[in-house]
């Protein structure tokens, strides 16, 4: 894939990640360790970023870096998932669900702590 192809498809990614979990750049630029001015720049795909800052981030709101890259889709990786370990089918209903679920585990974790 071609530099200027990556900075435009993590781009894309990128605000996709951030809109369905309601990250702002403030706190995109934590995570990654940068500043908010970089993280518009990402955004606009005029840079991309480092594979430490996408590990980071891939570790933080856990999810895998083939999603940040665009390899796959979380959908697609849940799909297979459920698939292969769960032999159970998605649809939209259940991807919803499940993702739903799991966030809720994720701030009940983040409470006992």
């Amino acid at each position: 894939m071609k530099d200027k192809n990556l900075k435009e498809q993590m781009s894309k990614n990128l605000k996709k990640i951030m809109a369905d979990r309601k990250i702002s750049n403030k706190v995109l630029a934590d995570i990654i360790g940068t500043d908010t001015a970089r993280v518009s720049k990402l955004l606009s795909g005029q840079c991309a970023m480092t594979s430490e800052q996408v590990f980071h981030l891939a570790q933080k709101i856990h999810i895998s870096t083939d999603v940040i890259y665009g390899v796959t889709t979380e959908k697609e990786q849940m799909h297979r998932f459920l698939l292969s370990e769960l032999r159970l089918p998605i649809n939209e209903y259940t991807f919803k669900l499940i993702r739903s679920h799991v966030e809720n585990l994720k701030r009940l974790a983040n409470t006992k702590r």
